[in-house]
Protein backbone atom coordinates (compact mmCIF):
# COMPACT_ATOMS: atom_id res chain seq x y z
CA UNK A 1 0.00 0.00 0.00
CA UNK A 2 0.89 3.49 -0.08
CA UNK A 3 2.41 5.56 3.04
CA UNK A 4 0.71 7.95 5.18
CA UNK A 5 1.49 11.59 5.12
CA UNK A 6 4.65 11.89 6.96
CA UNK A 7 5.95 8.57 7.16
CA UNK A 8 9.29 7.82 6.73
CA UNK A 9 10.51 5.21 5.38
CA UNK A 10 13.73 3.49 4.79
CA UNK A 11 15.90 4.49 1.94
CA UNK A 12 14.99 7.85 1.80
CA UNK A 13 16.57 11.20 3.37
CA UNK A 14 14.51 12.34 5.65
CA UNK A 15 14.55 8.46 7.06
CA UNK A 16 18.50 8.71 7.10
CA UNK A 17 18.18 12.20 8.81
CA UNK A 18 16.01 11.05 11.40
CA UNK A 19 19.02 8.17 12.44
CA UNK A 20 22.17 10.12 12.06
CA UNK A 21 19.74 12.63 14.69
CA UNK A 22 18.83 9.46 17.07
CA UNK A 23 22.63 8.31 16.60
CA UNK A 24 23.64 11.98 17.31
CA UNK A 25 21.30 11.94 20.60
CA UNK A 26 22.45 8.60 21.77
CA UNK A 27 25.78 9.56 21.90
CA UNK A 28 25.75 12.65 23.11
CA UNK A 29 23.53 11.02 25.90
CA UNK A 30 26.92 8.51 26.37
CA UNK A 31 29.38 11.65 26.30
CA UNK A 32 27.74 13.53 28.63
CA UNK A 33 29.14 12.12 32.00
CA UNK A 34 32.42 12.01 30.57
CA UNK A 35 32.37 15.34 29.41
CA UNK A 36 31.59 16.18 33.31
CA UNK A 37 34.35 13.68 34.91
CA UNK A 38 36.71 15.88 31.63
CA UNK A 39 36.32 19.20 33.59
CA UNK A 40 37.74 17.96 36.67
CA UNK A 41 40.90 18.98 37.66
CA UNK A 42 44.13 16.57 37.86
CA UNK A 43 44.53 16.54 42.04
CA UNK A 44 40.48 15.33 41.88
CA UNK A 45 41.74 12.17 40.32
CA UNK A 46 43.72 11.17 43.39
CA UNK A 47 40.92 11.49 45.72
CA UNK A 48 39.75 8.07 47.33
CA UNK A 49 36.49 8.57 46.69
CA UNK A 50 36.70 7.66 42.77
CA UNK A 51 37.92 4.23 43.77
CA UNK A 52 36.34 1.29 45.19
CA UNK A 53 33.69 1.40 47.58
CA UNK A 54 31.72 -1.88 49.41
CA UNK A 55 33.17 -3.62 46.41
CA UNK A 56 31.55 -1.72 43.75
CA UNK A 57 34.06 -0.92 40.61
CA UNK A 58 36.07 2.10 40.67
CA UNK A 59 35.76 4.65 38.13
CA UNK A 60 38.81 4.12 36.71
CA UNK A 61 37.63 0.48 35.75
CA UNK A 62 34.33 1.13 34.88
CA UNK A 63 36.23 3.90 32.08
CA UNK A 64 38.77 1.15 30.80
CA UNK A 65 35.59 -1.16 30.49
CA UNK A 66 33.87 1.71 28.26
CA UNK A 67 37.33 2.20 26.32
CA UNK A 68 37.67 -2.22 25.81
CA UNK A 69 33.57 -2.29 24.52
CA UNK A 70 34.57 -2.85 21.16
CA UNK A 71 31.39 -2.19 18.58
CA UNK A 72 29.05 -2.00 21.86
CA UNK A 73 30.08 1.42 22.10
CA UNK A 74 30.47 4.46 20.09
CA UNK A 75 33.80 5.29 19.03
CA UNK A 76 33.95 8.74 20.46
CA UNK A 77 32.54 7.48 23.79
CA UNK A 78 35.42 5.06 23.78
CA UNK A 79 37.98 7.52 22.94
CA UNK A 80 37.14 9.78 25.82
CA UNK A 81 36.91 6.76 28.67
CA UNK A 82 40.63 5.79 27.40
CA UNK A 83 42.02 9.40 27.55
CA UNK A 84 40.12 9.91 31.06
CA UNK A 85 41.40 6.78 32.41
CA UNK A 86 45.02 7.59 31.91
CA UNK A 87 44.18 10.81 34.11
CA UNK A 88 43.46 8.21 37.17
CA UNK A 89 45.97 7.78 39.63
CA UNK A 90 48.38 4.84 38.41
CA UNK A 91 48.35 3.24 41.61
CA UNK A 92 43.90 2.72 40.92
CA UNK A 93 44.45 2.29 37.17
CA UNK A 94 48.20 1.21 36.25
CA UNK A 95 48.03 -2.37 36.97
CA UNK A 96 44.57 -3.31 35.34
CA UNK A 97 45.62 -1.53 31.92
CA UNK A 98 49.31 -2.98 31.75
CA UNK A 99 47.52 -6.87 32.31
CA UNK A 100 44.62 -6.13 29.88
CA UNK A 101 47.18 -4.55 27.38
CA UNK A 102 49.25 -7.87 27.78
CA UNK A 103 46.10 -9.87 27.29
CA UNK A 104 44.65 -8.17 24.34
CA UNK A 105 47.78 -8.71 22.46
CA UNK A 106 48.22 -12.21 23.08
CA UNK A 107 44.87 -13.10 22.02
CA UNK A 108 44.99 -11.04 19.06
CA UNK A 109 42.49 -8.12 19.83
CA UNK A 110 43.61 -5.37 18.22
CA UNK A 111 41.05 -2.60 19.28
CA UNK A 112 41.65 -3.48 22.75
CA UNK A 113 45.24 -3.50 22.48
CA UNK A 114 44.60 0.07 20.73
CA UNK A 115 42.79 0.80 23.34
CA UNK A 116 44.75 0.32 25.88
CA UNK A 117 47.82 2.16 24.54
CA UNK A 118 45.72 5.21 23.60
CA UNK A 119 44.56 5.39 27.66
CA UNK A 120 48.66 4.73 28.44
CA UNK A 121 49.73 6.97 26.08
CA UNK A 122 47.44 9.60 27.59
CA UNK A 123 48.37 8.52 31.17
CA UNK A 124 51.85 9.24 30.53
CA UNK A 125 51.13 12.70 29.34
CA UNK A 126 49.42 13.28 32.70
CA UNK A 127 51.23 11.21 34.93
CA UNK A 128 54.82 11.16 33.44
CA UNK A 129 56.77 8.25 34.12
CA UNK A 130 54.59 7.74 37.16
CA UNK A 131 51.88 6.06 34.96
CA UNK A 132 54.42 3.00 35.00
CA UNK A 133 54.98 2.15 37.97
CA UNK A 134 58.63 0.53 38.28
CA UNK A 135 57.67 -2.36 40.92
CA UNK A 136 54.62 -3.41 38.93
CA UNK A 137 54.39 -6.61 37.24
CA UNK A 138 52.51 -5.70 34.06
CA UNK A 139 53.19 -1.73 33.82
CA UNK A 140 56.34 -1.34 34.56
CA UNK A 141 58.82 0.61 31.52
CA UNK A 142 60.08 -2.57 31.28
CA UNK A 143 56.97 -4.61 30.77
CA UNK A 144 55.35 -2.20 28.54
CA UNK A 145 58.56 -2.20 26.22
CA UNK A 146 57.99 -5.79 26.41
CA UNK A 147 54.33 -5.95 25.15
CA UNK A 148 55.29 -3.20 22.49
CA UNK A 149 58.27 -5.00 21.15
CA UNK A 150 55.60 -8.24 20.49
CA UNK A 151 53.22 -6.22 19.11
CA UNK A 152 56.11 -4.95 16.49
CA UNK A 153 57.51 -8.13 16.08
CA UNK A 154 54.61 -10.17 15.69
CA UNK A 155 52.66 -7.80 13.48
CA UNK A 156 56.08 -6.69 11.50
CA UNK A 157 55.13 -8.37 8.33
CA UNK A 158 51.56 -8.23 8.39
CA UNK A 159 50.48 -5.33 5.88
CA UNK A 160 46.88 -5.32 7.11
CA UNK A 161 45.30 -2.08 8.08
CA UNK A 162 44.55 -3.48 11.44
CA UNK A 163 48.05 -4.56 11.87
CA UNK A 164 49.43 -1.50 10.54
CA UNK A 165 47.42 1.19 12.67
CA UNK A 166 48.54 -1.63 16.04
CA UNK A 167 52.26 -1.11 15.03
CA UNK A 168 52.02 2.67 14.68
CA UNK A 169 49.90 2.32 18.16
CA UNK A 170 53.10 1.12 19.32
CA UNK A 171 55.45 2.96 18.18
CA UNK A 172 53.70 5.99 19.50
CA UNK A 173 53.21 4.29 22.90
CA UNK A 174 57.09 3.92 22.79
CA UNK A 175 57.69 7.03 21.82
CA UNK A 176 55.63 8.65 25.16
CA UNK A 177 57.40 6.29 27.31
CA UNK A 178 61.09 7.18 26.20
CA UNK A 179 59.96 10.79 26.63
CA UNK A 180 58.34 10.54 30.36
CA UNK A 181 61.56 9.10 30.95
CA UNK A 182 63.55 11.65 29.47
CA UNK A 183 61.62 14.23 31.44
CA UNK A 184 62.33 12.68 34.74
CA UNK A 185 65.77 12.34 34.48
CA UNK A 186 65.39 16.45 33.86
CA UNK A 187 63.86 16.33 37.71
CA UNK A 188 66.41 17.83 39.98
CA UNK A 189 67.01 15.01 42.63
CA UNK A 190 68.14 14.91 46.15
CA UNK A 191 71.78 13.71 44.75
CA UNK A 192 71.72 17.08 42.11
CA UNK A 193 72.84 19.04 45.34
CA UNK A 194 76.15 19.69 44.08
CA UNK A 195 77.46 22.19 46.40
CA UNK A 196 76.01 20.80 50.11
CA UNK A 197 74.28 23.83 51.04
CA UNK A 198 71.38 22.23 50.55
CA UNK A 199 69.85 24.94 47.95
CA UNK A 200 69.37 23.00 45.35
CA UNK A 201 67.17 20.38 47.07
CA UNK A 202 63.71 20.25 45.56
CA UNK A 203 60.38 21.27 47.47
CA UNK A 204 58.09 19.03 45.46
CA UNK A 205 56.63 21.84 43.89
CA UNK A 206 58.65 21.64 40.84
CA UNK A 207 56.80 20.85 37.31
CA UNK A 208 58.01 17.25 36.02
CA UNK A 209 59.50 18.09 32.82
CA UNK A 210 58.08 21.64 32.24
CA UNK A 211 54.47 19.82 32.24
CA UNK A 212 51.51 22.73 31.82
CA UNK A 213 48.57 22.88 33.57
CA UNK A 214 46.76 20.84 32.33
CA UNK A 215 48.72 17.50 32.99
CA UNK A 216 49.58 17.27 29.17
CA UNK A 217 53.41 17.48 27.99
CA UNK A 218 52.73 20.49 25.60
CA UNK A 219 55.32 21.92 23.92
CA UNK A 220 55.80 26.20 24.38
CA UNK A 221 55.78 28.30 21.43
CA UNK A 222 57.95 30.93 20.87
CA UNK A 223 57.12 33.59 23.40
CA UNK A 224 56.14 30.05 26.28
CA UNK A 225 52.98 29.57 25.94
CA UNK A 226 52.13 26.32 25.86
CA UNK A 227 50.59 24.93 23.40
CA UNK A 228 47.02 22.71 22.88
CA UNK A 229 48.49 19.81 21.25
CA UNK A 230 50.81 17.12 23.03
CA UNK A 231 53.78 16.10 21.66
CA UNK A 232 52.34 12.51 21.40
CA UNK A 233 49.17 14.10 19.55
CA UNK A 234 46.92 11.91 21.30
CA UNK A 235 44.44 14.85 22.98
CA UNK A 236 43.52 18.74 22.14
CA UNK A 237 42.01 20.56 25.14
CA UNK A 238 38.74 21.03 24.07
CA UNK A 239 38.70 24.36 26.72
CA UNK A 240 42.08 26.02 24.60
CA UNK A 241 41.76 28.43 22.01
CA UNK A 242 42.35 26.54 18.89
CA UNK A 243 45.76 27.45 16.91
CA UNK A 244 46.67 27.77 13.30
CA UNK A 245 49.45 24.86 13.65
CA UNK A 246 49.56 22.34 10.70
CA UNK A 247 47.95 19.14 12.46
CA UNK A 248 49.58 16.23 12.06
CA UNK A 249 47.63 12.91 12.08
CA UNK A 250 47.30 10.53 14.83
CA UNK A 251 49.28 7.67 14.78
CA UNK A 252 46.55 5.19 16.68
CA UNK A 253 43.83 6.05 14.66
CA UNK A 254 41.08 3.85 15.20
CA UNK A 255 40.40 2.05 18.64
CA UNK A 256 37.20 -0.25 16.97
CA UNK A 257 38.68 -3.17 15.15
CA UNK A 258 34.92 -3.88 14.01
CA UNK A 259 33.41 -0.77 12.21
CA UNK A 260 35.91 -0.05 9.49
CA UNK A 261 36.37 3.73 9.69
CA UNK A 262 39.10 5.65 9.74
CA UNK A 263 38.68 8.15 12.80
CA UNK A 264 41.58 9.92 14.75
CA UNK A 265 41.94 9.16 18.30
CA UNK A 266 42.13 13.12 19.09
Amino acid sequence: GTSRPGTLRPGTSSYESSETSANAEDVFERLAPLLLLRTLPLEAWDDDHLYSVDESPSVPDVLLDIALAGAGEHDEVRRVAAELHGRAHPDASSESRGRRLAEAVVDGRLGRARACMFSLCSSLAFRGIDACPSHSSTASPAATRAVCARVLGDLGLDDSDESTKTRMGATETLASLVRAELEDADVDRPEDDTDGDGDDLPTGDEPRGGRSEGGLLEPADAAGSPLTKSLANIYVDPLAAPLPAARREPLIRVLDDNDGTENGTE
